[in-house]
C-alpha cells in the first residue's frame, strides 16, 4: 500500500465535466497513473448538495459554477482555482407546450436553471433584459432553480406549457430535443460571447 492521498474530486454529470470521467475512466484501465495522488471522483445530483460537502470538507475540490466559487471565496473558505472548465456551452431549450417563438412568448412563464449562483442566471437576467423583460416574482417571467438532470422531466409533464424552457449545460438540452418535447432558442455564446461557466 502506497502513503498516495486519495484526492476527492466533486461533480455533477453534465458535459462542462467530462475532462473528469474520462481520466477516471483511463485510471481504472491503467492508462493514466498519478504520481502523488489517486483520484476519486465524486457524483452529485444538484448544486446545492455540492456546494455543502465543498464547505464540509467531504470533497478536496470540485467542479461547480463560477459564481458558486466566488461565494465561497467571499465567505472566505481557502480555496484555489485550478482549472477553468469550459467557456460557452450552454443553451435555451424552449417547451413545445409552451408555444414560445420568439423572446416575447417567454411572458408570463418560468424559466428554469440550475441554481441561483450561476452562469445561467446571468445569462437569463442579461437576455431578458436586453429585450426590455423583468425577471422575478410577479414580473415578466419567473425564474425556477432545478437540477439539471430533472429539468427534462419538468418539461416532460408540463403538458400546459407554464414552462417556458430551460437554460442548462448538456446533454440536457439535447435530450429534450431528441424526445420532441422542445426546441433550441438560443445558445449561450450568443447572449454573453467566451463567458465562463464552471471552474
Amino acid at each position: 500500500m502506497d502513503n498516495k492521498p486519495i484526492i476527492r474530486i466533486g461533480y455533477i454529470n453534465i458535459a462542462d465535466h467530462l475532462i473528469l470521467g474520462v481520466t477516471e475512466r483511463k485510471v481504472l484501465k491503467n492508462e493514466e497513473v498519478f504520481k502523488y495522488l489517486h483520484l476519486k471522483t465524486v457524483p452529485f445530483i444538484d448544486w446545492q448538495t455540492l456546494s455543502l460537502a465543498f464547505s464540509r470538507d467531504e470533497i478536496n475540490a470540485a467542479f461547480m459554477l463560477a459564481p458558486l466559487a466566488m461565494d465561497h471565496f467571499r465567505k472566505g473558505e481557502d480555496l484555489r482555482l485550478v482549472l477553468l472548465g469550459h467557456r460557452n456551452g450552454s443553451v435555451l431549450i424552449t417547451n413545445k407546450s409552451a408555444n414560445i417563438k420568439t423572446i416575447q412568448d417567454l411572458k408570463g412563464k418560468d424559466i428554469l436553471i440550475p441554481f441561483h449562483l450561476s452562469t445561467h442566471n446571468i445569462l437569463l437576467h442579461k437576455l431578458l433584459k436586453d429585450h426590455n423583460l423583468e425577471i422575478g416574482i410577479g414580473k415578466d417571467v419567473e425564474v425556477q432553480t432545478v437540477a439539471p438532470s430533472k429539468m427534462p422531466t419538468h418539461v416532460e409533464i408540463d403538458t400546459q406549457g407554464s414552462i417556458g424552457g430551460f437554460l442548462v449545460a448538456e446533454p440536457f438540452g439535447s435530450n429534450v430535443i431528441k424526445a420532441g418535447l422542445g426546441d433550441e432558442f438560443e445558445l449561450s455564446k450568443n447572449i454573453w460571447p467566451g463567458h465562463p461557466c464552471c471552474v
